[in-house]
């Protein structure tokens, strides 16, 4: 068969596997790269038809597919999108990656080239990396756990020891203010200046408490939570923050790890806000996207910076990505300068979530 110029000689020294077919599917000839992939001995590759060189479950559609191609020939690659498995001559199967172009010989017959590559060891590291990852964020998602369990109990003994021992320190003030006063001394002024530093420092330890687990999450959910919560960012920031949850939303009921999850997602994203965005607005906001969950925290600010943007070292938008994902979330953060920043987490909803 006389091929275009060049063809033979590429045929001879081409390191890839390489294959010609006709139209009817019949290899006409291949190099010995590919008689080695498919199991086949020297010589002995010419004559079968391509389909030969496929798993049976496949061979009904790719003859169709052949088909399609001789009416469209262009160089391309085959089955884009699509996952391609190749069988040896002993039945083996094994990933491929195939690479289509047109050809024809000198007196004109179209004829179809493929380049072949047994890419086994790149799906397996491919593989290898998946497994890598999800066993990271399971572990991510357990020191998460653990941590949001430390958080509670150092919380409670906070509330409960330190909490306690302020509230004292102050009653014990305030008595001996009273006691002067009826005994008809001048004020001292120092205790005043304590009651005020035991004022100061029980507000201190609240909002440490709150900080490291507030209370209400656990009580009342994860919805009164963030209700909350953006009410004290109000307080404590003096910026217009709004809450809104739709009643549907309102009914879903979150299992205390996604709760959790939720819950440091937008606190994570209201103290980017309030350190970096120099907002004067912001909204929070839960409703339901089909089957999913979508929580917004919005601001007017400076909008977020491109490079930390795509900077996945932050650890606060890393750890974000990876509560979100490990759920089956999508975090999206998107933003651009001087219109401001917006956080959005779609997070898939399972029965039974009181939806």
């Amino acid at each position: 068969m006389h091929l275009e110029p060049g063809i033979d000689w590429l045929l001879r020294y081409a390191t890839d596997a390489m294959i010609i077919a006709d139209q009817d599917g019949i290899i006409v000839l291949s190099n010995p790269p590919a008689e080695r992939m498919f199991g086949f001995p020297a010589g002995e590759l010419t004559g079968h038809t391509v389909e030969e060189l496929i798993p049976d479950r496949l061979r009904g559609p790719h003859a169709g597919l052949r088909q399609q191609y001789a009416c469209q020939p262009r160089a391309r690659g085959m089955g884009e999108g699509r996952e391609l498995f190749g069988k040896r001559r002993g039945g083996d199967e094994f990933p491929v990656e195939v690479s289509l172009s047109p050809l024809h010989t000198k007196a004109g017959v179209p004829h179809v080239m493929a380049v072949i590559h047994d890419i086994t060891l790149r799906v397996r590291a491919e593989q290898a990396l998946l497994r890598s990852q999800s066993e990271l964020r399971q572990l991510s998602a357990h020191q998460d756990q653990v941590k949001e369990q430390e958080r509670k109990r150092i919380a409670q003994e906070i509330h409960d020891e330190l909490g306690a021992l302020l509230t004292g320190i102050k009653a014990h003030i305030s008595v001996s203010m009273e006691r002067q006063a009826r005994a008809g001394g001048q004020p001292d002024p120092l205790l005043a200046e304590a009651i005020s530093l035991s004022d100061a420092a029980i507000q201190t330890v609240r909002k440490v408490i709150t900080d490291l687990r507030p209370s209400v999450l656990d009580q009342l959910g994860i919805w009164a939570a963030l209700e909350w919560y953006v009410g004290q960012i109000r307080e404590r920031s003096g910026l217009v923050c709004t809450c809104t949850i739709t009643p549907q939303v309102q009914d879903v009921v979150l299992d205390p790890q996604r709760s959790t999850m939720v819950f440091r997602v937008v606190q994570e994203a209201l103290t980017n806000v309030i350190r970096h965005a120099q907002a004067a607005h912001i909204a929070v906001s839960a409703q339901l996207a089909g089957q999913a969950l979508q929580v917004c925290v919005r601001d007017d600010g400076k909008g977020i910076d491109t490079e930390r943007l795509l900077n996945r070292d932050s650890w606060g938008l890393l750890g974000m990505y990876e509560r979100s994902r490990y759920f089956g979330g999508d975090l999206r953060i998107t933003g651009t300068q001087g219109n401001g920043t917006m956080v959005m987490l779609l997070l898939p909803l399972e029965a039974g979530h009181g939806q």
